[in-house]
């Protein structure tokens, strides 16, 4: 375990300790004089699951390497849950009150959000481009155990088709027309589901006059991605 520990022994002055929290708590006791600065490195990386602040008092932390802020009643974070700092990232801490200090700040050297450590705790699925039949069902299997999914489809061109040439990608809504065209995605926890209509897929013409036309199946793939939430 590791704790960040301010201690406050002067109306003006916060002195500021960090240290590893041996196998029994002792308390270290430092005059006003020997830190007078706002920014304090944390260098080693076990979790922190406390830190001590005079209510009102604030510190900004930066960590040298990585390690886990945890969250609880005693450290309250901002995702209301655990976050991983990394070296270089920047923290501001606030006590409020006795017993109890808050994240107010942040600020990354990646750049990224914390929301982003929250989010996609699974990495998204891409699938291989993958051939399909006219009138039949495509299963491509996406491995991630949920059906809470934002799901993309795409088409890509194989092989020069409606004015379209190899390598260019058509996104793909759900549905079908009057013409009885279209594709039906359908995805549960095992599967993305891609339900073709029996005449086909189609698309705007790029060839010539950009009326619709039905795809040559032959000349297309499709290509899903899949993202947790």
């Amino acid at each position: 375990m590791f704790r960040v520990q301010f201690q406050c022994v002067s109306p003006s002055v916060y002195p500021v300790r960090v240290e590893p929290r041996p196998a029994r708590p002792r308390r270290w006791t430092e005059e006003c004089t020997a830190i007078l600065v706002n920014l304090i490195d944390v260098t080693g990386t076990n979790a922190v699951t406390a830190i001590t602040l005079a209510d009102g008092a604030e510190r900004t932390v930066r960590t040298t390497n990585v390690l886990t802020w945890t969250h609880g009643a005693s450290l309250v974070l901002p995702t209301g849950a655990n976050i991983t700092s990394a070296p270089g990232d920047y923290w501001t801490f606030r006590g409020h009150g006795t017993g109890v200090t808050r994240m107010t700040g942040h600020q990354r050297a990646s750049g990224k959000p914390l929301a982003q450590d929250v989010v996609f705790s699974v990495s998204p699925f891409v699938s291989s481009d993958t051939a399909y039949t006219n009138g039949a069902t495509v299963l491509i299997p996406h491995g991630l155990a949920t059906a809470q999914l934002l799901v993309q489809v795409m088409m890509v061109c194989q092989s020069a088709d409606a004015g379209y040439t190899a390598g260019q990608v058509i996104l793909r809504g759900s549905g079908e027309d009057q013409s009885n065209v279209g594709v039906t995605v359908v995805f549960d926890a095992t599967n993305v589901g891609l339900v073709i209509a029996a005449s086909g897929v189609a698309a705007v013409n790029l060839g010539g006059g950009y009326g619709i036309t039905v795809l040559d199946a032959t000349k297309w793939k499709f290509r899903v991605s899949a993202f947790p939430y």
